[in-house]
Parts: structure tokens; C-alpha cells; sequence
């Protein structure tokens, strides 16, 4: 199942979700005090969650607020005061939400690694160093997530000395953080998580979206590429032929939204042999019949 939303998309029941989200609390409440900020013993994500009494009949405000504070735009904002009024505090100022962001990103990726939900396309990875230094057992990370990130290998180049990525590296950040953002939208846990359908829903994301009244810009899925890594590195543990979704990803034809959806049987009445089909086909411009080709 592909998450195409702006929300999240569970696969459990509501008490699994519960039971499952306050153990995570109770994991990432036991490990930040040890590992963020140079283990200090004291951080707000303590004092914030870990005496929260949470209720079945919370636990989708609770977690979509969560979700709604950790993505970018105007409405984050709004949803991070809005997550406090729910835990019982005074909004802290923009520097305690900044601190507390990587356990609550930790929390949702967490939440996909076991398999209790999907989360939006928008959802960006946790960054912080601690969460990528933890145990397999501790990770909030998937196989599949790991797998992707290990795409990035160049340290942030120091733009004030000229400093830029080659363009291997970009070409890598690119699938890296595409392909992240894929993976935690579709519940890819394992290799043997991924199907062809859910590739191909990919295929024809939007690159532009509206969010806060205006329009956010996404970046293309490099399909072929995202392709080509999952084969290099999962092999036979994929269970569908990369070839064949290669290849109709490859020669897709997608109708336009504007478009008429007869538009085959135009082009065959306009013209008098198959030869003639395929040269009007090829010939003619991508809104003419409201034809795209990939």
C-alpha cells in the first residue's frame, strides 16, 4: 500500500497502534538522555512525553500532530503549538520544538520500521548524528532505509570555501532522498516488502503540489536508477522481474488530466494505415490527444 496522502495510512488496529506507540516512547525516552546533546541527562522530549497519559481514543491526534510539527511549511508551526496544548504545556519557543523534532522523527520512523503505518511522501528522514550511530536493535531505521543511506557518502561540502558535491554524490543525494521518502510511504521494512505495483505508483508523482496555499515543489522520482539499486544490492530477495517494470515504466503512455480518454480511437480515424498511427504518435506534440510519453 502506497501512501499518497498528506496523513498517515495505519496497518494496525487502534489498540496495536497505542500499545506499540507508547513502547517507542518509552525506547527513545530511555535512549536520548544518553545519546543527543553529548548525553545529557535532562532534554525536553523527558519532560514532555514520558509522564503523558495516552488513551486509544488519542492516539491519531497525537501522532498526526506529531507528523504535522515535523514537516516543513507554514503549518508546521501551527501544529507544534498545537502538540504542546495537547501534552499540557505552554508553547516553549521555536528553539525547544527545533530539539525536540529528532525524537519525534525518531517516533514515526520508528513506527514504520514496525510496521504500524505508512508515512506521507513529505515526511523527511530523522538527520540527527545520534539516530544514525544507533544499534540495529535501536534504529529507527529499516533495512530498506539503511540500505539507501548508505548512498550518502560524502560529508557537507563548506560552500564558504568552494566546497560543492561531485556530481556522483548528487547524483546519489538525489535517488538517496527520493527514494527515503518512497520508502517510508510505501512500508517498505525488507527487500521482500517491495512490489512492482508500488514502484510503479511512483512513477508518476506530481511535481508540484499545493500545501499552505501555495505550491511545493517535489522532486522527479529517478525511477530507473531507484531501479537499478534495488536490483544491484537485494538481488533474487526482490519478488518481482525489474525487467518488466523497467520496461513499462519506460514506455508508459499516461493521459493528461485535461485530456479526452478516446483519444486512440481519434488518431485511427484520422489516419489510413498502423505505419500512419505511429508516425501521428510520434509526430505529434505531448497535449495534442493529451498524450505524455515517458
Amino acid at each position: 500500500m502506497t501512501n499518497r496522502s498528506n496523513k498517515l495510512i495505519y496497518l494496525k488496529d487502534q489498540e496495536f497502534v497505542l500499545k506499540s506507540t507508547k513502547d517507542l516512547i518509552q525506547k527513545t525516552t530511555d535512549l536520548v538522555p544518553q545519546l543527543f546533546a553529548g548525553g545529557r541527562k535532562k532534554h525536553p522530549f523527558l519532560a514532555y512525553i514520558s509522564g503523558m497519559i495516552l488513551r486509544s481514543s488519542d492516539i491519531d491526534i497525537f501522532l498526526s500532530l506529531i507528523l504535522g510539527a515535523c514537516l516543513s511549511g507554514k503549518a508546521a508551526d501551527s501544529n507544534a503549538r498545537k502538540l504542546f496544548e495537547f501534552l499540557g504545556y505552554k508553547f516553549p519557543g521555536q528553539n525547544a520544538i527545533n530539539s525536540l523534532l529528532p525524537a519525534l522523527k525518531y517516533l514515526l520512523a520508528g513506527l514504520h520500521k514496525a510496521r504500524i503505518l505508512t508515512l506521507p511522501y513529505e515526511f523527511s528522514r530523522p538527520l540527527s548524528t545520534w539516530i544514525g550511530e544507533l544499534k540495529d536493535s535501536d534504529s529507527c531505521y529499516s533495512e530498506v532505509i539503511l540500505a539507501f543511506r548508505s548512498l550518502d557518502t560524502e560529508k557537507w561540502p563548506d560552500p564558504s570555501k568552494g566546497g560543492s558535491y561531485s556530481a556522483e554524490e548528487k547524483t546519489n543525494r538525489r535517488l538517496f532522498t527520493t527514494a527515503t521518502k518512497v520508502a517510508f510511504a510505501s512500508g517498505w521494512v525488507a527487500p521482500e516488502d517491495i512490489t512492482a505495483a508500488d514502484i510503479l505508483a511512483w512513477r508518476d508523482i506530481k511535481v508540484v503540489e499545493s500545501r499552505d496555499g501555495g505550491t511545493h515543489q517535489t522532486t522527479p522520482i529517478p525511477m530507473n536508477d531507484l531501479l537499478d539499486f534495488l536490483q544491484s544490492t537485494f538481488g533474487e530477495r526482490l519478488r518481482f522481474n525489474v525487467s518488466k517494470v523497467r520496461l513499462e515504466i519506460n514506455t508508459t503512455i499516461r493521459v493528461a488530466p485535461h485530456s479526452v480518454v478516446e483519444y486512440l480511437p481519434r488518431i485511427f480515424e484520422d489516419t489510413t494505415s498502423p505505419l500512419a498511427v505511429i508516425d501521428e504518435l510520434l509526430a505529434s506534440p505531448p497535449t495534442r490527444y493529451g498524450v505524455v510519453f515517458k
